[in-house]
């Protein structure tokens, strides 16, 4: 779907514009122009001479890529510190709830950074071990802990998608 048709769908769907939009239950982190080859091809349905949907992959032209952010990336963005996670985590419902639904989104949310923090542990421990790095010249990296695909083999990819998003993070 082109970019101008997505606008389109989105003003028929919520004329306002004061509609949310999540993608999969997640919301929208940001978004990625980049040309058609970048990083592998994109895919689009449009509908074909026979009337029926025809899925089509490309390389052609440019794309937009919508990123979107979950409890596991966004417990990344604090370091796997819950305490600092949880004063950035705010709840809305506005149907009668009797606080259960709260309590297991924050369940929910505090696993995650549990996640975060026992896949971080593996990763640093292994690739100290791997690259014989020391103890001291590691903490010396410790900016760079709190992106794990800066331990990544794709790392130049990775450095640019962060360069795009670091001006959205506070």
């Amino acid at each position: 779907m082109k970019t101008k048709d997505f606008i389109k769908m989105l003003q028929e769907e919520d004329p306002s514009g004061e509609s949310y939009i999540r993608i999969d239950g997640n919301p929208i982190w940001f978004l990625e122009g980049k040309p058609g080859y970048w990083d592998g091809p994109y895919n689009y349905i449009e509908k074909g001479s026979d009337d029926k949907y025809m899925w089509t992959q490309s390389t052609e032209g440019s794309k937009v890529d919508i990123r979107t952010i979950d409890l596991y990336d966004f417990a990344e963005l604090y370091r796997g510190d819950w305490e600092e996670m949880k004063k950035h985590l705010k709840v809305n419902y506005t149907y009668l709830d009797d606080g259960e639904r709260e309590k297991e989104f924050y369940i929910r949310a505090e696993r995650q950074c549990e996640e975060y923090n026992r896949i971080r542990d593996v990763v640093i421990n292994d690739k100290k071990w791997e690259e014989g790095i020391s103890q001291e010249d590691w903490d010396k990296l410790s900016e760079y802990k709190q992106h794990l695909w800066l331990l990544d083999s794709d790392v130049e990819y990775e450095r640019t998608w962060y360069k795009s998003i670091k001006k959205h993070i506070k």
